[in-house]
């Protein structure tokens, strides 16, 4: 099923782990919370992650992302949350601001399942994005 309620899937999608192969994993069900603990939808074994660290959901027909008081803070585009913000398509979502690719916490796009591609190592993700990460659009 693509679509929920006429919303579009939603995913999150990086490179994790020592393997660094390229994951998705869906924001499903709403809301969907990221964190370290186990019990979270999506469980991040980063130092900088809190337990309870951040959640997506629906509110007025579009998908948010709130933090949840978490130590470092949670980032959008480099920009730190500081209220429920919009997702657009191809944002970036991470617990830092380092300019430079982070080993130890790398960041996650945020897209609709109609803008999948195939790629090997996309350059997105091996440096932050310069300028507008959500100028692209999908077809």
């Amino acid at each position: 099923m693509s679509e929920i309620l006429g919303q579009p899937e939603w995913f999150l999608e990086g490179y994790l782990g020592e393997q660094k192969t390229l994951r998705r994993w869906i924001i499903r069900p709403l809301p969907y919370c990221v964190g370290r603990n186990a019990d979270m939808n999506l469980s991040l074994p980063y130092q900088s992650v809190s337990g309870r660290h951040a959640e997506f959901y629906i509110a007025d027909n579009t998908l948010r992302i709130r933090d949840l008081g978490s130590t470092n803070g949670t980032f959008i585009n480099r920009k730190r949350l500081v209220e429920d913000v919009v997702i657009q398509e191809h944002d970036f979502t991470s617990q830092n601001v380092n300019s430079e690719w982070d080993e130890q916490n790398p960041p996650l796009r945020i897209l609709p399942r109609r803008c999948f591609k195939t790629f090997q190592k996309p350059t997105f993700l091996s440096r932050w994005p310069s300028g507008q990460a959500n100028s692209r659009e999908c077809s």
